[in-house]
């Protein structure tokens, strides 16, 4: 028999007769548990979820969990600040994350950089100057990231001191949609599974 531990804090949206999105929901597990109430639902997760006739459907009070891919986290090394934001990791780590993930960066010593679901919009994978590479550029190694946030207006300067207490992390959000003419409450939780 398998048995889970609930991670995190249960959230809740209530489906209408449009898509309907929950927060972002910062990573912390694999799986993630569902419960539609009052009517079914149908229900999608990813980082601008888009719940439809074609996506997971709910039954009333039947609990279900959908994986949601590995947990994906990483400290990091340096941020610099623009109209874009970029993240840079330690040499020898490539990033973690591919354009079209949503991160969200936690950094307790250092909340004014902090910010919430944000897509990746680009990785230097460039290994070599200038192969590929134009004036100017460096070489990333896979390990500099561009993630849509303006960071321009950020106050101070990145203290790579402390570095060890950021946090950025994968993001998700959950969508869904009513089935019928009712909505439906929909409950989440992250969730670790043990046993078989």
């Amino acid at each position: 028999m398998a048995a889970f531990k609930t991670v995190g804090a249960t959230g809740t949206v209530t489906a209408t007769a449009s898509n309907v999105q929950s927060g972002a929901i910062s990573q912390q597990s694999s799986y993630l548990r569902v419960v539609a109430t009052a009517a079914p639902a149908q229900v999608a997760v990813g980082g601008n979820p888009t719940a439809s006739a074609t996506t997971l459907y709910l039954a009333t009070n039947v609990p279900e969990i959908i994986s949601i891919g590995q947990v994906r986290a990483q400290p990091i090394a340096n941020y610099t600040k623009g109209t874009t934001t970029t993240i840079t990791f330690y040499e020898g780590q490539g990033t973690q994350f591919v354009v079209g993930d949503y991160v969200t960066l936690v950094s307790p010593s250092q909340t004014g950089f902090a910010f919430s679901h944000k897509e990746v919009t680009a990785v230097n994978d460039k290994a070599s100057a200038g192969v590929g590479m134009v004036t100017g550029e460096t070489e990333g190694f896979g390990r500099i990231i561009t993630v849509d946030y303006d960071s321009s207006s950020v106050s101070g300067t990145w203290n790579t001191a402390y570095n060890a207490y950021s946090d950025l992390r994968a993001s998700f959000k959950l969508g869904g949609i009513r089935v019928g003419g009712t909505n439906s409450v929909i409950y989440y939780q992250q969730i670790q599974i043990t046993g078989g």
